[in-house]
């Protein structure tokens, strides 16, 4: 779920240099709307800056299991209780 920043551009590259595929969520929509595309997509991993594990997203990373990574300038970490997913 990428804003228009460093970290979200090198997270992109790091991500495609190693073959992954990546699924772009609009990151200027409602929590809900989010949360309903993140549960539609079949991810593994939820790759956003921290402020957009708004509750609603997290219950929905949760609820699939997806692995949440917050991401910010110079750093990266799970998002709470986030830190496994089965896939």
């Amino acid at each position: 779920m990428p804003r228009n920043r460093p970290s979200a551009i090198a997270a992109e590259i790091g991500m495609l240099s190693r073959g992954r595929s990546i699924r772009m969520i609009y990151a200027f929509q409602s929590p809900v709307r989010a949360a309903g595309e993140v549960g539609r997509l079949r991810l593994s991993a939820l790759v956003a800056a921290p402020d957009e594990f708004s509750p609603e997203v997290l219950a929905v990373v949760h609820k699939h299991g997806l692995a949440g990574i917050a991401i910010r300038e110079m750093d990266a970490e799970f998002a709470p209780g986030a830190a496994q997913a089965p896939r």
